[in-house]
């Protein structure tokens, strides 16, 4: 193996430091003549370090060594690190940056780095993970049997360098097992310096959000909280390329390629994926199939079955988490499977209540146990309020439910709640629990007529009132008076409490009449719910009144949506897309791409928003090029507010082939090519452009270019460019024949 060494101090300030985090990176310069094997590059030092990382612009398959130089002034053993993943882009092009995952190396002020392969602009991150917190708070520890997890206060999480809001996936279907690779033989002490520096490495050394991981284990067996979002929550990390979405991803700190795992750590992740897997009601034995949002093995749009419970080196082309981890593993999912009485896999089919004429579609429940045993459906309002029951005992939980209701009417409720639990010989398996929308009931909706001439044609306008840019709400009801009379206008709520008056009494002649409601109640602004428009109605010279209702939601949970219409990374400033809507009201919010009526990709699932002003930028990752409607949904106590836009995804070039290409006796190259899309073709020799070709449409282009201008090589290069800017990703050789 040929190697070159070089070995030259650079001062600390000629690196690009950050005190406050404790991350120093330094561009490393590369020489331009390398042999086949080893390169070691310049030493690198600064101030005090404990962690080492890396990013390059190149090639997968690149290796790398780093060796450190500790507190006795000495170099430390040369460690080879492993490649972690690309930092950014969801498809191994040449050109993608790529991540190392970091070694620990102790106390460190100089670093050396070597490598052999294919690497452009080489960076290399040092790491201080600075001391433990002074104040530890109390571990979190849920209801037995869960885990004990050190929080992020507890190890020391710099809160203020986390970006963005914690994305949700809509359920957790699979875990995957990793490892960090750091030096093992650490003390116990001296994890949560790991964990912190993994932490800063990966959110100011290489940009992330957060920790990737959502849960660490230490030797002694202690479980870490990764990233941040609430560890019960399927949170969406940054751990599995082309598989973050729905699954967890638990990191072993340490090197188990050829060492084995301490048994203190391997019970803890059996614990814990027991745990978080019961939580998830999925079945640790069992296996999932999970679409590839594309990664360096598997392509965009690759269905790929995984055990529930798998290695990183399943999902990618890495070594992680080692051999002897992986060795394992069937014993961890066996293990994680024992013991309790467990939920696994409940659906109900159809998702919400539907109406046909004046029943409800039957709703059917399923969902296996872990053993036989008794087992109960409850559906109840918000409030707790029961509502209906289905009861049986067995494996195998089959029920469906008919509409039929323990209270009559069936109360109209933006949601209805659903649970299963079951319990055998005592022992009770975790509840697993659901909500959808019970707004499409048939029954208790209120009516819009009376049958009196003195009140009809009684109707909302809207029928569900939503938010304004500024957060308020216009809404109107109107009637056919059948005679003059005084009439008051109200608004109730539930349980026919007033909550607005419209219209104080009057006297109104017949006719048609109108009021419109501002969303102002008798206590100040009404909030999202479900309510009713009261007419009251005295006519002249009657005896009775004559009163009706009818329904009308208000949703002011957000306001309108404004979205760039064009995803086109070629064109300036639209490599993004920036999805902006005003927040009104606390809760939750799912952003999602249709195609029609087939949702194409969730974009971001965005837990427990606080009121504000809000701004996602999306960059249009793993989506075909096409057009679109970006969809805003936010549940509310008034039902689901469901906003929509257009939005254009374009964000490759024109994709190019040679059909033919050939000489004329002239002494030009004729080439066909074809072409997926209108934009201009650039024909290159060398550095120069010979010639460029407008295509209209799609199709067969013919490219012709004089021979004497192809140069010796009688070679040239044609790229594409799209009407938005977009370039070819391939750009195509053609050779004129001889």
């Amino acid at each position: 193996m040929v190697a070159a060494t070089l070995v030259v101090l650079v001062a600390p300030n000629a690196l690009a430091a950050d005190a406050s985090g404790g991350v120093q990176q330094h561009r490393l310069s590369l020489p331009a003549a390398r042999g086949a094997g080893w390169v070691t590059l310049p030493t690198t030092s600064g101030r005090r370090f404990s962690m080492v990382g890396l990013r390059w612009d190149g090639g997968s398959s690149a290796r790398f060594a780093v060796r450190a130089r500790l507190a006795n002034r000495a170099f430390g053993p040369w460690t080879e690190l492993d490649v972690a993943g690309m930092r950014s882009s969801p498809t191994a092009s040449p050109a993608a940056t790529w991540m190392a995952d970091p070694v620990w190396v102790g106390p460190s002020d100089a670093v050396q780095v070597r490598f052999a392969g294919q690497v452009r602009r080489l960076v290399v991150v040092l790491v201080n993970p600075g001391p433990d917190p002074a104040l530890r708070p109390s571990h979190r520890r849920a209801a037995t049997p869960d885990p004990t997890i050190i929080t992020r206060a507890d190890w020391g999480a710099d809160e203020t360098i986390r970006k963005g809001t914690p994305v949700l996936a809509p359920r957790l279907t699979a875990a995957f097992v990793h490892a960090t690779l750091t030096p093992n033989g650490y003390a116990p002490g001296k994890a949560t310096e790991i964990v912190r520096g993994i932490y800063l490495y990966q959110v100011k050394g290489n940009g992330w959000a957060d920790i990737g991981y959502n849960f660490l284990v230490d030797s002694s067996g202690r479980v870490y909280e990764g990233r941040y979002g609430g560890v019960g929550q399927n949170v969406v990390g940054q751990q599995t390329t082309g598989f973050d979405a729905g699954t967890v991803g638990i990191a072993l700190i340490g090197d188990y390629r050829t060492t084995a795992p301490p048994a203190a750590m391997i019970t803890s992740l059996e614990a814990l994926l027991a745990w978080r897997l019961d939580v998830a009601h999925v079945d640790p034995s069992g296996h999932a199939t999970l679409v590839s949002t594309g990664n360096e093995r598997f392509k965009k749009g690759v269905k790929v079955t995984f055990n529930v419970i798998s290695a990183h080196a399943d999902a990618g082309r890495t070594d992680c988490p080692g051999a002897k981890v992986v060795a394992r593993l069937p014993a961890i999912r066996l293990a994680a499977a024992m013991g309790g009485l467990h939920v696994w896999n409940p659906t109900l089919t159809p998702a919400t209540i539907r109406a046909s004429g004046a029943a409800i579609v039957p709703i059917r429940f399923r969902a296996t146990l872990s053993a036989s045993a008794a087992w109960t459906v409850t559906i109840k309002t918000t409030a707790d309020v029961p509502i209906a029951t289905l009861t049986g005992t067995g494996t195998a939980l089959d029920a469906t439910w008919d509409g039929t209701t323990l209270v009559t009417p069936l109360p109209r409720a933006d949601t209805l709640v659903w649970e299963i639990s079951a319990v055998a010989g005592g022992v009770q398996a975790r509840v697993a629990n659901g909500a959808f929308d019970g707004s499409g009931a048939p029954l208790g909706v209120g009516g819009g007529t009376t049958g009196s001439p003195a009140l009809t044609n009684l109707a909302a306008t809207p029928k569900a009132i939503a938010a304004s840019a500024t957060g308020t709400v216009s809404g109107a009801v109107g009637w056919t008076q059948g005679q003059a009379g005084t009439a008051r206008v109200t608004v109730i709520g539930a349980a026919g409490a007033v909550v607005a008056v419209v219209h104080e009494a009057s006297e109104l002649p017949a006719g048609a009449q109108r009021f419109t409601w501002d969303g102002t109640g008798i206590a100040g602004p009404v909030a999202s719910g479900h309510y009713r428009y009261r007419i009251e109605i005295q006519p002249d010279g009657a005896v009775a009144a004559t009163a009706a209702t009818v329904a009308v939601d208000l949703r002011r949970q957000v306001g309108p949506l404004t979205v760039t219409t064009v995803i086109a990374p070629g064109k300036a400033g639209h490599d993004v897309a920036t999805i902006a809507f005003a927040r009104f009201e606390r809760g939750p919010v799912t952003i999602r791409l249709l195609k029609g009526a087939t949702v194409v990709a969730n974009v971001a699932l965005l837990y427990d928003q606080m009121p504000a002003p809000f701004t996602y930028a999306w960059g249009g990752g793993g989506v075909a090029d096409g057009a679109y409607q970006l969809e805003v949904l936010a549940p509310g106590a008034g039902g689901v507010l469901d906003l929509k836009a257009p939005i254009t995804v374009d964000t490759t070039g024109p994709v190019l082939g040679a059909k033919t290409v050939t000489r004329t006796a002239r002494g030009t190259m004729v080439a066909i090519l074809r072409v997926s899309e209108p934009g201009t073709l650039s024909v290159t020799v060398g550095s120069k452009v010979v010639r460029t070709i407008t295509v209209a449409k799609a199709g067969l282009v013919t490219v012709r270019v004089a021979i004497a201008a192809l140069g010796a090589r009688r070679t040239a290069t044609i790229t594409g460019t799209d009407a938005l800017g977009n370039l070819t990703r391939k750009p195509l050789r053609v050779t004129a024949p001889r």
